[in-house]
């Protein structure tokens, strides 16, 4: 049986559903669609597996065999996939975020999450672990992909239809990853790395041997790093702090490409009526201390009580505030830094500072900032992300679908091939092509270009994301397809962009007019 027929499914309207994989498994000898208790299909004798088309809506019960499932609905599904922008959750999306969102209860709109987790076997039928089918309301709204639920509402409120979403994203993964390798037979290379890593106790033992790597390398900074909490406020004076300009990574300074532990320092000052509002707006809930994007992991105190921490460099930092941490006169954030590789520091053009209802304090126009390094260490290496190999991502996610009546693939892919850029165009179309050949169609394939980043942290080749976008571009050669323009919803400073409100209706949109089309034909 296919994977996403579980309670809570949303399963295609309008068309023949099959709920096996063709060749997979025969059909049940019991095949019943019940609605309020009543039959609405029933299979004659042995089932071929497949509901004749119905009319969008619910809810209904479904029997296949000796199992019951509750809660169906009919409407439209769609696949999400490609990395990370499709992958981000609500929960790293908020500040943009329309109010709407925050009250909004839609049984109608539901979401499958499945988690990440590549396969190296290239027969494989069953999907990696999941969420289970989830409806949107506020409590479930966080984990939602914010552009698959800001494009779910555009498109529910143009046609009321339910919309099931099949989130199977997965950051930093390259286009070769979503690719069956009978499409790499150029990319030999590819093909060998991902048989020398098969082996399933090859790839735990080396993921061992970088998690004890990683390890040390934590032990050794903790070890040798100064504990300035513990410090008074006269024994800290006397270190050796440099000052800091305003948001700065270290580029340029004597801790350019020196990895290890820093702390960086912050003091400002609060008068009595300032200390009263910021302390009324933390008594409510409503004040957070924001620290922008940090490279690479931070823990973050205030007047020496910890707010938060984040482990990996790409996150905003957003820290809740308690009542009582803040005091009249002067007060002290200090950040202690781990700087695993390249160069470290704060990103610039973010905000640094408190965020309340009404009014923010900007630390970086009322504060000043001092850095000191504490620990040197040697570079830790990248860890291998075993979802990058050549194919993993398509056994795992996509090959266990094949021939569902999707409406549509919705991706958000390119960052992650920006390291080697020229074959992106012929492989992106390539993916396309396979993917309308494996799902019923004419499928229409609706994409997001790459939004505008200047790499603040300047790991990416120069050049390589207009190559890339270049390449996206001439993929509508290709019938119903679509390209959403990201211009004006990305930012310069983040791998990450926030304003994932507008691109999924600008990609409903894009989808209207592919269905549009389509029709037309």
């Amino acid at each position: 049986m296919y994977p996403y027929v579980m309670d809570g499914a949303v399963l295609p309207h309008s068309v023949a559903c099959p709920l096996f994989r063709a060749g997979v498994s025969p059909g049940p000898d019991i095949l019943e669609l019940l609605q309020d208790g009543k039959t609405v299909y029933q299979a004659d004798g042995d089932s071929t597996g497949i509901l004749p088309p119905q009319p969008p809506g619910g809810p209904y019960s479904l029997k296949i065999g000796d199992q019951t499932f509750e809660d169906i609905y009919f409407g439209e599904v769609y696949l999400l996939a490609g990395q990370s922008n499709m992958q981000l959750p609500v929960a790293r999306c908020l500040d943009p975020m329309p109010q709407r969102f925050h009250t909004m209860v839609t049984p109608l709109i539901r979401e499958i999450r499945l988690d990440v987790s590549p396969s190296y076997d290239k027969n494989n039928m069953t999907w990696p672990g999941h969420s289970g089918w989830r409806h949107l309301q506020p409590d479930t709204l966080l984990a939602f992909s914010a552009l698959g639920v800001a494009f779910a509402e555009a498109r529910f409120g143009e046609t009321g239809i339910p919309i099931g979403l099949i989130s199977a994203a997965a950051g930093g993964t390259p286009i070769e990853a979503w690719m069956p390798h009978e499409d790499l037979q150029d990319a030999p290379d590819l093909l060998e790395t991902f048989g020398k890593y098969q082996d399933t106790s090859t790839r735990q033992s080396l993921s061992r041997e970088y998690q004890n790597r990683a390890g040390r390398w934590l032990r050794e900074a903790k070890v040798k790093d100064t504990d300035l909490l513990t410090l008074s406020a006269a024994e800290k004076s006397r270190l050796p702090w440099q000052e800091a300009v305003p948001a700065d990574l270290f580029f340029g300074t004597e801790y350019e490409e020196q990895p290890g532990v820093y702390w960086l320092r912050c003091r400002f000052e609060l008068d009595a009526q300032q200390l009263r509002y910021f302390e009324s707006e933390a008594e409510r809930g409503s004040l957070r201390l924001d620290l922008g994007a940090l490279v690479d992991a931070d823990r973050s105190y205030l007047n020496g009580r910890k707010v938060g921490d984040t482990g990996y460099m790409y996150p905003p930092r957003r820290y809740p505030v308690k009542a009582g941490l803040l005091r009249a006169g002067t007060n002290e954030i200090l950040i202690r830094l781990s700087v695993y590789r390249h160069t470290g520091g704060r990103i610039p053009g973010k905000f640094y500072g408190l965020v309340s209802r009404e009014q923010n304090l900007d630390l970086d126009a009322y504060g000043s900032w001092h850095v000191l390094q504490t620990v040197k260490m040697k570079e830790l290496p990248d860890p291998t992300f075993w979802d990058r190999m050549a194919g993993t991502c398509f056994y795992s996610y996509i090959q266990p679908i094949e021939g569902l009546p999707l409406t549509a693939v919705l991706w958000y892919q390119g960052e992650s091939n920006d390291s080697n850029p020229e074959p992106y165009e012929e492989r992106f179309k390539r993916l396309i092509r396979r993917y309308q050949a494996i799902f019923p169609g004419p499928l229409p394939f609706v994409y997001v270009q790459l939004a505008e980043y200047d790499d603040p942290v300047r790991q990416i080749p120069e050049g390589s994301w207009a190559l890339i976008r270049e390449a996206q571009k001439k993929a509508l050669d290709l019938p119903h397809t679509a390209m959403v323009d990201s211009q004006g919803c990305g930012e310069w400073n983040d791998l990450h962009p926030q304003q994932k409100w507008i691109l999924g209706e600008r990609m409903a949109e894009q989808l209207k007019q592919v269905l549009a089309q389509r029709h037309d034909t």
